[in-house]
């Protein structure tokens, strides 16, 4: 049996990795060396780099379809990956719920811009996302993964660019150490390129869900206002006439022209 003092250090150490975030197990006997395992973590040197972004904020939620990413590497199945990324990514953001209409055009492939905004024309979506993956490497729960890539947003109204933004990410197994108390290893998922591919289409979401999200705030904000203003407007003016009536401006489609950003 462990004395006290190693009993409390290894019960500390313990702690100290709980309440850092880690994930952490711990198997032992009192016939072998004690054994702490820890999960990895995506590994992401920045944040989102965004390229372009709107200038204005749409007036109501927005509908898109997602065409799958090009592989800008050379690579063997190249298509096969970036397609998979694609997947990844196409079923972070339905769960975030960004768009209330999201439709993934499997069977579709980005052959330009012309043809992003025809196929989301095509199903009167207003957006149509895709994009790139630069750089991609799968090495398994033994290796080291690493995946970078560009997110485009394209309005299929006017055919502009409205979102251009990169990420990068990867993840890799620590070599296991020898504390002479303990012995501590990392414990890595099953699928690496699935977790850093949701981890980056994470970070790319934000940005986008709250420029929706700002958008609707305000819309909602307009519309509280004028309604608060006809319902304090007087029945008749001061020479006893029923007042004209007061055109509003209903706002835009949603479709956003592209100049500096106001976010």
């Amino acid at each position: 049996m462990f004395p006290a003092r190693v009993t409390i250090t290894l019960l500390a150490l313990l702690a100290a990795l709980l309440v850092s975030g880690c994930g952490v197990s711990a198997d032992y006997d009192i016939a072998s060396t004690p054994i702490l395992t820890t999960e990895e973590w995506v590994q992401r040197p920045y944040e989102p780099a965004i390229y372009v972004q709107p200038a204005e904020l749409p007036t109501r939620p927005l509908t898109a379809v997602f065409i799958p990413f090009r592989m800008q590497q050379a690579m063997n199945n190249g298509p096969y990956y970036a397609r998979e990324v694609s997947r990844y990514v196409f079923e972070i953001w339905a769960r975030e719920r960004i768009f209330p209409v999201f439709e993934f055009l499997e069977n579709q492939r980005f052959t330009g811009q012309a043809n992003a905004i025809a196929l989301a024309r095509a199903k009167g979506a207003d957006l149509a996302v895709t994009g790139s993956v630069q750089q991609l490497m799968a090495g398994g729960s033994a290796g080291r993964s690493e995946l970078s890539m560009r997110l485009e947003i394209y309005d299929a109204y006017n055919g502009q660019l409205l979102w251009s933004i990169s990420d990068a990410g990867s993840m890799q197994p620590e070599a296991t150490k020898d504390f002479v108390l303990f012995l501590k290893r990392s414990s890595m998922p099953n699928d690496p390129l699935y977790a850093v591919s949701a981890s980056l289409a994470y970070s790319m979401s934000h940005p986008v869900k709250k420029w929706i999200q700002k958008g609707l705030e305000k819309q909602l904000a307009m519309e509280r206002k004028e309604g608060s203003t006809l319902d304090d407007a007087p029945s008749q003016s001061e020479n006893g006439q029923e007042p004209q009536g007061q055109d509003f401006q209903s706002g835009d489609t949603g479709r956003i022209p592209v100049t500096e950003s106001l976010l």
